[in-house]
């Protein structure tokens, strides 16, 4: 594939139109601002007249020569954000059509628990989203952070082929069935063991188990919150830790590959 992509007459705007439009805007514009509001000492008024000539006009005229600059700056944007959709609607078509090339020729990158979403085009902005299907990416034993392969592989496509044309906004990952897996798994199976197995559960205060979609990439965080206790001392809390990583494993999860132990809130 060539950089000639970015040439074809589909993906073009009508530039010529456009500017045509922003240079009579342009020009209502500078006709508009060369008038001042000024009083008038002899007539006792405030009066429309130009900075220069000092040319007086009618406070009608002055209206109507702003609502023409309005309606000549609107039709620019909307004639302009028309176009840009236009050839993003054509640039999402070939976005998606790279994904599923690329997925069929690179199948081991893509993961089976993970889908993309391309959204419809707003103005220049093309979003990708990433949805992971939580059963099979704890199933698989899944890394979210291959999702960042593929976003690397899609900008780097748009960049190169697309650059002059599309914005390509990448969300970060939405876990589908993670409020239920917490409400029916975590709340009634994990943390349950967790209390019961776990050697000085009695310092744990609660156990944050969330999806932080604040974040740049969006990541399922759970980590133990202690009680302000003074024989919950840093070996204890360790212990903890290491005890909740290693039941949290049997269920799927493995920390750093598919979920964080940080402590940050959004």
């Amino acid at each position: 594939m060539s950089n000639s992509l970015n040439e074809s007459p589909v993906l073009r705007k009508n530039v010529e139109y456009i500017n045509r439009l922003e240079n009579r805007a342009n020009k209502l514009r500078e006709r508009l601002y060369s008038y001042r509001n000024t009083w008038n000492p002899k007539t006792q008024q405030y009066e429309y007249r130009h900075i220069k000539t000092n040319r007086r006009i009618t406070k009608e005229k002055y209206h109507e020569l702003r609502e023409k600059y309005y309606e000549a700056r609107n039709k620019t944007y909307e004639i302009a954000n028309r176009e840009d959709v236009k050839v993003a609607s054509k640039l999402k078509d070939i976005i998606i059509a790279f994904i599923v090339m690329d997925k069929k020729l690179n199948p081991k990158i893509y993961p089976n628990w993970l889908s993309l979403e391309v959204g419809e085009p707003n103005s220049r902005s093309i979003v990708v989203s990433p949805y992971v299907n939580l059963e099979k990416l704890l199933e698989e034993e899944g890394n979210v952070k291959d999702i960042s392969t593929i976003e690397y592989r899609i900008i780097r496509f748009s960049r190169t082929y697309l650059s002059d044309n599309v914005n390509l906004d990448f969300k970060g990952a939405v876990f589908r069935g993670l409020d239920n897996y917490i409400k029916n798994v975590f709340r009634k199976v994990i943390r349950p063991r967790i209390m019961k197995e776990v050697e000085d559960s009695n310092c744990i205060h609660s156990i944050v188990f969330r999806a932080r979609n604040r974040t740049y990439r969006g990541e399922v965080q759970i980590h133990p919150r202690f009680k302000d206790e003074y024989r919950c001392r840093w070996s204890s809390r360790n212990n903890i830790e290491r005890e909740i990583r290693k039941i949290l494993r049997e269920y799927g999860w493995i920390s750093g590959r598919n979920y964080t132990n940080s402590t940050q809130r959004d």
